[in-house]
């Protein structure tokens, strides 16, 4: 019994030691959401090296002009900012909201 006791608390033993040594760092992200005109006067933000980065929102309707016709240059903007400062862009690409702004294309509300 006794040997069966010290096997299990060995391979508990090494299973908890590999499990913390493969695991990744928690990496933080700040939220703007769709107010991305905010993040160059956050200084917080930029100069906290914890932050790795800001997630932001852009509507589906920003993204595509026109059916087929797309421009990213927010994107582009956005993430060359952050490239600027060290830090990483993580984009959300909305197609609906909780408020009367709609977000969708004019091609897709006409189908």
């Amino acid at each position: 019994m006794k040997v069966a006791s010290r096997i299990l608390c060995t391979t508990v033993f090494i299973l908890t030691f590999f499990s913390a040594v493969a695991a990744k760092p928690i990496r933080h992200y700040v939220f703007f959401g769709m107010d991305r005109e905010s993040i160059p006067q956050a200084k917080g933000f930029l100069e906290t090296p914890a932050f790795e980065g800001a997630q932001v929102s852009y509507s589906w309707r920003q993204l595509e002009q026109g059916k087929g016709n797309y421009d990213f240059s927010l994107i582009r903007e956005d993430l060359a900012f952050m490239n600027a400062h060290g830090k990483r862009l993580w984009i959300l690409i909305t197609d609906v909201a909780f408020s009367d702004l709609c977000l969708s294309p004019v091609a897709i509300r006409r189908a």
